[in-house]
């Protein structure tokens, strides 16, 4: 009994209070199992790997080393592989993809519950399916411009997920990608995605601001349902079409941006979307979206013209932006916030932190700009 307990001592010690670091380099594909002893794999936090691995690798990190938060594999090329690997369905995994259930095991229903953060290799070409399922201490994820596509699950159910930042080479994100990850505050959709799947954000409850990029083309069923608070929604100028309850139960959603010319097609995706005040869309085409079905019907008195003239639109009394020829001002932050300005079709311009002063922005042309500060969203008009 008193060995018991001096051994649960030792491991609420270590997982508590002690960060193990190691750096090596993988030269044999599938060997990392071998490179590490018991020791290391019963006690190592922190994980920096280069060189060439494989799936049985990224096995070995999953299931073997039981303390592992903390994952750099920036500097490796994940090579393909046939055989037994990380999920039980398949015995071929491609290279350079992030195998699917990397880090969640099926045998078991769970993720790996001490990851805190992963840098994925300058590589990748994808992310497949599941592979951060039920990871519930995963805290933020950044997408390199080298990855293609995001898979059906790849993030189900990470309920600690606050920021995703996609990177430019993004094109399809997949069903139930972020499904339940309702710690997600700061996303960045890339700006070459062109669809986003069926429930791919489904009760995404912390999101506020949510922009959608040019390049999307179909938004899927119920792929924003129950985003309860998001507030500020930009849909970019080639979403064709809005497949059934994409924004059901989004409750608190105060303004719509819809930068399509022509009105998407869009069947009862707005079920429960009550707190509109307004619906900007281009000039040229506020008949067009007073006559078109569904937006007629839930939003006719409230659609209206993108405004042509300098504006800006404080949520509080705290920040404070406006604008001065081609400068973005903004005062009233707090040292260390994060500031994002985004250009009306999604893309990211800018980001700076705040050293508690006022931030001047350069931008290079007379244009509608987002600036997101840590809790706030305005709209700046130049």
């Amino acid at each position: 009994m008193k060995k018991t307990f001096l051994l649960l001592s030792l491991f609420t010690f270590l997982y508590g209070h002690s960060q193990i670091s190691k750096t090596l380099t993988v030269t044999n594909a599938g060997s990392l199992s071998t490179l590490l002893t018991d020791d290391e794999k019963n006690t190592i936090t922190d994980l920096t790997v280069s060189g060439t691995i494989d799936v049985r690798d990224i096995k070995c990190m999953r299931d073997q080393l039981i303390l592992l938060k903390n994952i750099d594999l920036s500097s490796v090329n994940i090579a393909a592989y046939e055989g037994i690997g990380t999920a039980p369905t398949t015995n071929s995994y491609a290279s350079n993809h992030l195998p699917s259930r990397s880090f969640q095991n099926y045998y078991l229903s769970q993720g790996k519950e001490t990851l805190e953060t992963i840098i994925l290799p300058t590589t990748l070409l994808a992310i497949d399916e599941s592979a951060f399922s039920l990871c519930p201490r995963l805290k933020n994820i950044t997408i390199s411009n080298s990855v293609l596509s995001i898979a059906k699950n790849a993030f189900y159910n990470c309920k600690g997920l606050t920021t995703v930042k996609m990177g430019s080479s993004v094109t399809t994100i997949g069903d139930d990608a972020f499904d339940n990850c309702y710690a997600l505050s700061d996303l960045t959709i890339g700006d070459h995605v062109t669809s986003i799947g069926f429930n791919s954000f489904f009760g995404c409850s912390n999101l506020t601001n949510v922009i959608i990029p040019n390049s999307v083309t179909n938004i899927g069923t119920s792929a924003f349902s129950h985003c309860t608070g998001l507030t500020t929604l930009t849909i970019g100028s080639s979403v064709s079409n809005i497949d059934i309850s994409a924004f059901s139960a989004c409750s608190n959603i105060k303004t719509i941006y819809s930068l399509n010319s022509t009105p998407p097609t869009c069947q009862i995706c707005f079920s429960g979307v009550t707190s509109v005040t307004e619906v900007l869309v281009p000039s040229s085409s506020v008949s067009a979206y007073k006559s078109a079905p569904v937006w007629s019907d839930c939003f006719f008195s409230k659609i209206k013209a993108i405004p042509v003239s300098k504006t800006y639109e404080p949520l509080s009394n705290k920040v404070k932006v406006h604008s001065s020829r081609t400068e973005i001002i903004i005062d009233g932050t707090d040292k260390g916030e994060i500031v994002n300005v985004f250009s009306l079709d999604g893309k990211s311009l800018k980001k700076v932190e705040s050293l508690g002063e006022q931030i001047v922005i350069q931008v290079q042309n007379k244009n509608v700009y987002l600036v997101k500060t840590g809790t706030e969203t305005f709209k700046i008009i130049l």
